[in-house]
């Protein structure tokens, strides 16, 4: 996919990483094999079982064929995720506090639906984006707690735009028999999230 790949890039991506905009949550150092995953235009996914919590911790990394803004601006705009994030049918904004936070209808097999509301912060430039979330206190969230975040970066001596994805989710109690939901929630669906998000920004491109 991407020809003429050198140590000194190598090298520069892992400045990008240390030295990057104060991002919310930390970012996670990207190997040479990793590198090497998403040069092919593959998805590369990992989970952390370091973070603390209950729940499920994942980061990830693609390149997409576009700009830091058209993929910022893809990913900022919440309500058009229905269109290409799986299991997302419905985000529907709210005010409060003279802020905009977005409640975020799921549906998976068999019925199961969650919802939850997340407020989020963002930062833009020339050269570098982040996209961070977090839940918020609503009367109707059935899930216990959701973070994550989106860091958008050139990929050097290259056109393509470097995507770092991160998402920590703990769903709560599951019944007994039903805890496929948790996989099938985070680990299988987040390939399909960065692939459906690469495939929608350069179509739209």
């Amino acid at each position: 996919m991407i020809k003429g790949f050198s140590i000194l890039t190598l090298l520069l991506l892992g400045m990008n990483s240390i030295f990057a905009n104060q991002a919310p949550y930390p970012l996670y150092p990207i190997s040479s094999k990793t590198h090497d995953i998403i040069r092919s235009g593959e998805v590369y996914i990992q989970r952390n079982s370091e973070i603390e919590g209950p729940g499920r911790h994942f980061h990830g990394y693609i390149l997409i064929d576009a700009s830091v803004q058209n993929v910022y601006n893809v990913v900022k705009k919440f309500q058009d995720y229905p269109q290409f994030m799986p299991h997302i049918i419905n985000v529907v904004p709210i005010t409060k506090d003279k802020r905009t936070n977005f409640r975020y209808f799921l549906e998976l097999p068999l019925g199961i639906e969650y919802k939850y509301e997340t407020s989020y912060q963002s930062y833009l430039s020339p050269n570098e984006a982040y996209l961070s979330w977090k839940l918020e206190d609503w009367e109707e969230n059935n899930i216990e707690d959701t973070w994550g975040q989106w860091l958008i970066s050139p990929y050097q001596n290259t056109h393509f735009t470097l995507v770092q994805y991160q998402v920590y989710t703990d769903l709560g109690h599951i019944p007994f028999g039903l805890g496929w939901i948790i996989d099938f929630l985070t680990e299988y669906s987040l390939p399909e999230i960065l692939l459906n998000t690469k495939q929608y920004v350069e179509k739209h491109e």
